[in-house]
């Protein structure tokens, strides 16, 4: 069953929550602790994924991709500004209107 961008928006951010709900409880130092895992640490992985969701809504909107590099840091501090609420507004907050 093919789904339509509003709601694959909106399961990305469900997905997107719960993950980071989970994430809060770990420790900066956890978070970035090298896990051995393919970009890292647990803080990599997670900014990989919002570049990929980043990249992904420039493609949907034709416009051509800003970011250079898939493990390009966005955010250094996993809360300062709160990445989710910073996706929520840049991905999520302008809603994909069919």
């Amino acid at each position: 069953m093919l789904l339509d961008l509003p709601t694959a928006a909106s399961y990305n951010e469900w997905a997107n929550n719960r993950v980071y709900n989970v994430l809060r409880e770990l420790s900066d130092a956890d978070r970035k602790e090298d896990r051995r895992a393919f970009f890292g640490s647990i803080h990599n992985t997670m900014n990989h994924l919002l570049l990929a969701d980043l990249i992904y809504r420039e493609r949907l909107e034709k416009k051509p991709t800003t970011y250079t590099r898939l493990d390009e840091e966005l955010f250094e501090n996993f809360e300062a500004p709160r990445r989710i609420e910073w996706v929520d507004q840049v991905f999520l907050g302008g809603r994909f209107s069919a």
